[in-house]
């Protein structure tokens, strides 16, 4: 019974996916996602979302591979918080995980920070090197929205695979210079394609007390009443 419930869950997921491939990598999505080509990085959002509403984004880029791309480097990096600069003060990330992972036989450095990119958002890094190129994978969310994303997530970092360079669809124009720093677009990105929704407001429960003298508020002005009528 068990296997079967597993078989169903799988194929419910590959029932509601699509394969999303690019020059350099190829992963699964959710169908109501879709992706676009901004200048060399692919933005991939929630497309059920009306525009402007979107609490979630998985950014790709990759660059020609030079001397500051190696694993040892990326995950040396992504050990150290971010400084967020802010009108009237600075806030620093706090680092969840920053380790080497195998994901369908190639080495990753998978890195989750909460608020490296923006404020309130999770990102998770993927940052691997292949070849001649080195190539930059975050799936980011809000840290309201993150829960309900991170299954979606998942699902697509455990089919991430890196795509052959000297296949007829790899397109060097997508990548960026050698000398560039490998995940500096993703902070701009993710400001100009989704809304960075306010914090929650939280009501205030009323306490006991209050809800006790309402209720002997209603009494005694019912037996006030009562006893009005009964006297004339």
């Amino acid at each position: 019974m068990y296997k079967i419930l597993i078989i169903f869950l799988l194929f419910s997921f590959n029932v509601e996916a699509k394969i999303f491939r690019n020059s350099y990598v190829s992963f699964e999505l959710k169908k109501d996602w879709s992706c676009k080509l901004e200048n060399t990085s692919w933005v991939c959002v929630n497309s059920s979302k009306s525009k402007g509403s979107n609490t979630a984004i998985i950014i790709l880029t990759a660059k020609e591979r030079g001397p500051a791309d190696s694993l040892s480097l990326y995950e040396a990096h992504l050990k150290k918080p971010v400084t967020l600069k802010m009108k009237s003060k600075t806030k620093i990330s706090k680092i969840l995980n920053a380790s080497q992972r195998k994901i369908n036989h190639h080495l990753w450095i998978d890195s989750l920070h909460q608020g490296s990119e923006s404020l309130n958002f999770w990102t998770r890094y993927l940052a691997t090197t292949h070849g001649r190129i080195a190539v930059l994978v975050t799936f980011s969310s809000h840290k309201n929205f993150y829960t309900k994303y991170s299954n979606e997530f998942i699902k697509s970092i455990q089919s991430l695979r890196l795509i052959n360079q000297k296949s007829k669809n790899f397109r060097p124009s997508e990548l960026r210079g050698r000398n560039e720093s490998l995940g500096a677009p993703v902070a701009g990105i993710l400001s100009q394609n989704i809304n960075i929704p306010d914090e929650p407001v939280i009501q205030k429960k009323k306490s006991s007390k209050g809800k006790i003298l309402g209720l002997l508020f209603l009494l005694l002005s019912g037996i006030l009443i009562w006893y009005t009528k009964r006297k004339f």
